[in-house]
């Protein structure tokens, strides 16, 4: 009985999250990938001060569609610092070049009162390249839940 009480607390939980109406002031990292000619994967990724994260999964993953999971605290801030070490809010906001057929990559990062959003065509600092191979992670080892 005991346990049946605590599976429908964290499903009231969990369902309570996925319907709160965010806005852009609560989301502290973001990450949209377009499409190219070949399957790469198009979809965005948004994280929220309170660890909540959804994803909009469209071509090219094993997700399709809206899902959401809730990342531990510690791992949002994590996170942060990763973004912070980077010197995100140094990098130029655009790295673009002539190639064609690659996906272009937006990243928002909102750290302290400060904005700052990045557009990653090709070129961009090996950091930043690492920032988005940390958050594209999560697509396969968190728990996602259809919305």
């Amino acid at each position: 009985m005991k346990r049946s009480i605590y599976l429908l607390a964290i499903l009231l939980l969990y369902s309570c999250a996925a319907s709160k109406n965010y806005t852009q002031e609560d989301i502290v990292i973001s990450m949209k990938k377009s499409s190219c000619y070949g399957p790469c994967p198009v979809y965005e990724l948004k994280i929220y001060k309170n660890g909540f994260v959804k994803l909009n999964a469209e071509e090219h993953l094993d997700l399709k569609g809206e899902f959401y999971t809730k990342l531990p605290g510690s791992t949002v801030k994590a996170l942060v610092s990763k973004f912070k070490e980077a010197g995100f809010f140094e990098m130029e906001s655009e790295y673009t070049s002539i190639t064609k057929d690659l996906p272009t990559t937006w990243i928002y990062f909102s750290n302290e009162g400060r904005q700052k959003k990045i557009k990653d065509y090709d070129g961009a600092p090996e950091s930043l390249r690492d920032l988005e191979k940390e958050l594209s992670s999560l697509i396969e080892s968190e728990d996602w839940k259809k919305k």
